[in-house]
């Protein structure tokens, strides 16, 4: 059985049993493209606040360490 996915950039024939998302995801990444495209300055500074911000968060304590040690020795610390 397929069902039709719309993306803004073309119409993705995707079947639920289908292991291989690539088509799809090739077309979510290129409407994400086309929206970026289109923010403003202060929209893309708030989308890459909110990307950075959201990886640290995520972060197991022992990434937040090594990430901490490895923005120390960046620094020169």
């Amino acid at each position: 059985m397929h069902k039709e996915t719309y993306c803004k950039t073309h119409t993705v024939l995707f079947s639920k049993n289908m292991n291989d998302t690539t088509e799809l995801k090739d077309c979510l990444i290129s409407d994400e493209i086309q929206r970026i495209q289109t923010l403003s300055r202060e929209e893309l500074t708030n989308e890459l606040i909110t990307l950075k911000t959201e990886r640290i968060e995520v972060l197991t304590n022992d990434e937040l360490f090594k990430l901490c040690r490895q923005k120390n020795y960046e620094n020169g610390n």
